[in-house]
């Protein structure tokens, strides 16, 4: 289990930490195929989901289409796009003043070879209080 401020995921045992700094971990996958990025921000008020929106555009660069996301009392948005030959699915999740962006990223010939292993490790984000 990864606990990173007050979110926590379940790693299983497919992913592993590689770095881990202050408000920041990355992780990489056991066969080093790609690697994900999660990050905690804070802010004096809620986090709003045009704040969520804000952050995804500023973070590709450019504007993107991003779908609805929810983990019980989690919720946030997701996105997918390439740049650079690069593939990068990314997610900004929500709870009261506390927003967790988390990025992965592979080349575009991997694309699609880990959907199914990161919506999991996903479903086990939670928030406590």
């Amino acid at each position: 289990m990864l606990s990173l401020d007050n979110w926590s995921l379940d790693l299983g045992n497919v992913f592993i930490v590689a770095d881990e700094n202050d408000r920041i971990v990355s992780l990489e996958k056991n066969d080093g195929t790609g690697s994900i990025t999660l990050s905690v921000y804070y802010k004096d008020s809620p986090v709003t989901e045009e704040d969520l929106i804000e952050f995804l555009q500023d973070f590709a660069g450019q504007k993107i289409g991003h779908d609805q996301v929810s983990n019980g009392s989690v919720k946030g948005i997701c996105a997918a796009y390439t740049s650079d030959h690069s593939f990068w699915r990314v997610w900004f999740f929500r709870s009261g003043n506390s927003m967790l962006v988390a990025s992965y990223n592979c080349s575009e010939e991997q694309r699609g070879v880990d959907d199914e292993l990161i919506d999991e490790l996903f479903l086990t984000l939670e928030m406590s209080a």
